[in-house]
This record gives C-alpha cells, sequence and structure tokens, in this order.
C-alpha cells in the first residue's frame, strides 16, 4: 500500500490537487484534511510526512457518504468541497483514488501456511 501511495495516489494527484490548499497556510488550512509536504524534509521525517498524508486520506477514504467513499465523493463535487469539483468522475486521478479506496477496503490476504 505504502508503494502505490507514493508512487500513484501521491506523485500523480495528492502533491499537485491536494496539498496547494490542504496544507498549513493553504485554502483549506482549516479543514479536517491537512497534509504535509514531504520535499520539506529529509530522512525518517520525509517518511514521516508521507505516512502521515496516507493516513489522513485513508481516514477520509473510509469515511462514508451513503455507501461511498467520502473521499471519492469530495472531490468529484457531490459534497461541500471549498475547492469546488477537483477530479472528474473516472477520470485518470479518479480511477486512482477509486483503487486506493478498494486497496483499503480488500480484506488482507492471509499469511501462507508454513508446514
Amino acid at each position: 500500500m505504502a508503494v502505490f501511495f507514493k508512487d500513484e495516489v501521491w506523485a500523480k494527484g495528492g502533491a499537485q490537487v491536494c496539498l496547494p490548499c490542504h496544507k498549513k497556510g493553504g485554502d483549506a488550512e482549516d479543514s479536517k484534511l491537512v497534509l504535509r509536504d514531504p520535499r520539506q524534509f529529509t530522512g525518517a521525517a520525509q517518511d514521516e510526512a508521507m505516512r502521515h498524508n496516507r493516513d489522513a486520506l485513508a481516514r477520509l477514504a473510509r469515511a462514508k457518504e451513503g455507501d461511498k467513499s467520502r473521499l471519492l465523493v469530495k472531490v468529484t463535487g457531490g459534497l461541500d468541497h471549498g475547492g469546488a469539483d477537483v477530479l472528474k468522475p473516472e477520470s485518470k486521478g479518479h480511477l486512482i483514488l477509486a483503487e486506493f479506496v478498494r486497496r483499503l477496503d480488500a480484506p488482507p490476504a492471509s499469511a501462507p501456511r508454513v508446514a
């Protein structure tokens, strides 16, 4: 999950679309979703910033609005979002987020049995 988040969710959307507003000093700094810019850190602190962002987006992704992920509903304009519609349904960014949500909802794979 960490690699998918870093290489897909963050690299192809979070850093460009979410971070500019959802950070300290951004337009959405008073929202429940405040992200950290990993580029501002090095080493373990950079890893921690990425974990913080993954966990923050995962909380929003797991929250439900009806039977849908609140994250997916928010970014497509289904709920109040000060930044308006951020992603079009079925766009590449939306599909990446949908896969993130699917992976969060998927049951963990069972460990292989050792004989």
